[in-house]
């Protein structure tokens, strides 16, 4: 739902292939914004533009205004669970770099580019990424040892910090 409330965008295939639609908060007005993507991830904190995932032979991250049009580009490499930063000048993204091995938790510019800063990301963590309102950190659910806990990441830099302390159990 967008931040104005005044639409909702998802994931259909209504036309045949997977695609980003935008349809009113009421239901009505469906319009398909972009054709042959996997799913979006998040509005602009302005409400005017969508990130999505798109796999054209791997899954990276693209943008495109909430009235349609030409989709952007944002990452190169196979990258998922992107999120606006609350003031949207930037996203994040788990990125996998084969070069590199492993994901990381990667800071790009909301218009693309190179990561800002990335950080090594757990090999349990799960696939969904969140700013904290303050746009200080990164929170995220790590699965370490069968069990999920919250924990989260200074975007300046420094030790991730488990929030969380339970015993048993996953996060989803």
């Amino acid at each position: 739902v967008s931040p104005d409330e005044r639409y909702i965008v998802f994931r259909s295939d209504r036309s045949g292939t997977n695609s980003v639609w935008r349809i009113d908060i009421d239901g009505s007005n469906p319009k398909q914004l972009v054709a042959g993507a996997d799913k979006p991830g998040s509005f602009s904190p302005d409400g005017g533009e969508i990130i999505f995932l798109r796999n054209l032979n791997k899954q990276t991250v693209w943008k495109v205004s909430i009235e349609g049009g030409e989709p952007v580009q944002l990452t190169d490499k196979q990258s998922t669970s992107p999120r606006f930063s609350p003031d949207g000048k930037q996203f994040v993204c788990l990125l996998f770099d084969d070069a590199e091995g492993g994901p990381k938790i990667a800071i790009f510019p909301s218009t693309g580019g190179s990561p800002i800063k990335t950080f090594p990301a757990p090999k349990t963590i799960g696939t969904s990424l969140r700013w904290t309102p303050d746009g200080q950190s990164i929170a995220y659910a790590d699965s370490k040892g069968g069990v999920g806990n919250i924990w989260t990441q200074p975007v300046g830099g420094g030790t991730p910090k488990q929030l969380t302390n339970f015993t048993s159990e996953l996060i989803y």
